[in-house]
């Protein structure tokens, strides 16, 4: 049973690793309302706290929130009751949160985690108030004691809609990436047309000249050889003319 709850949280805090850069050692800010739930059911949060998320962690917490355990005590005038929990979180590193004067634990977690809880802190409370204000805010995740066990929460609306937006983001710049590569390849295509044509036209001039270069031999034989007819009737003329003289002057001898 520890498992799947082990590997629920473990998907839960994944989600802040992938959008939000969370990391281990996560840094975990326990209130004095946790310390007390982790008490009364003997919960061991140094040990407990690492296992569960099956991951390294590092607990503070603030001076408001140690203060905030002797301001109840001496409210309801039960310092016992306040005492258990003031000294669990005696145990872990005290992180300055800059209220010289003190305030409520609920302004000063407020104050820790601001706007965008750059600092990538984890909420352990059992506060209501700390929930309710910590639901607007993307990217916090809250670890409360349920039922007796460490539970680590949902992602709050205000996170759901940052993972809502940064994955419409994302497919928009895939689709923006779709429409450089059609651009892309229909310039490249026409690249591609563009060289078959001037590759065409260049084969067509090579075979033009292959035929005017084979006329051009053509002619030059056929001239050859009627010049050579023309020299062999001349020559035959010449042989007959001196013939007919040989006869007449036979003739004229005989006379």
């Amino acid at each position: 049973m520890r498992i799947n709850r082990t590997k629920k949280a473990k998907k839960v805090l994944a989600v802040y690793q992938s959008a939000f850069g969370f990391h281990e050692p996560y840094q975990v800010i326990v209130d004095g309302t946790f310390a007390q739930a982790a008490l009364r059911v003997k919960v061991h949060i140094a040990e407990q706290l690492p296992r569960y998320l099956a991951s390294t962690v590092q607990l503070l917490t603030t001076r408001c929130l140690i203060s905030e355990l002797d301001t109840l005590a001496a409210a309801l005038k039960d310092r016992d009751q306040f005492l258990g929990p003031k000294l669990v979180l005696r145990r872990f590193q005290n992180r300055h949160c800059g209220h010289a004067k003190g305030c409520s634990a609920a302004a000063c977690l407020k104050d820790m985690v601001g706007d965008s809880n750059k600092h990538r802190y984890v909420i352990a409370t059992q506060d209501p108030q700390v929930m309710q204000q910590f639901k607007h805010v993307a990217g916090v995740p809250i670890i409360t004691i349920n039922g007796g066990r460490l539970f680590l929460m949902r992602p709050s609306p205000a996170t759901q809609e940052h993972l809502q937006q940064k994955s419409e983001e994302k497919l928009g710049v895939e689709s923006h990436e779709e429409k450089l590569l059609r651009k892309l390849n229909a310039v490249l295509q026409r690249q591609k047309q563009a060289s078959a044509s001037a590759s065409a036209l260049l084969s067509n001039k090579k075979k033009r000249k292959k035929k005017k270069k084979s006329k051009k031999g053509t002619g030059t034989t056929q001239s050859s050889s009627s010049s050579s007819s023309s020299s062999s009737s001349s020559s035959g003329g010449g042989g007959d003319t001196s013939a007919k003289q040989k006869k007449k002057n036979k003739k004229k001898t005989g006379k």
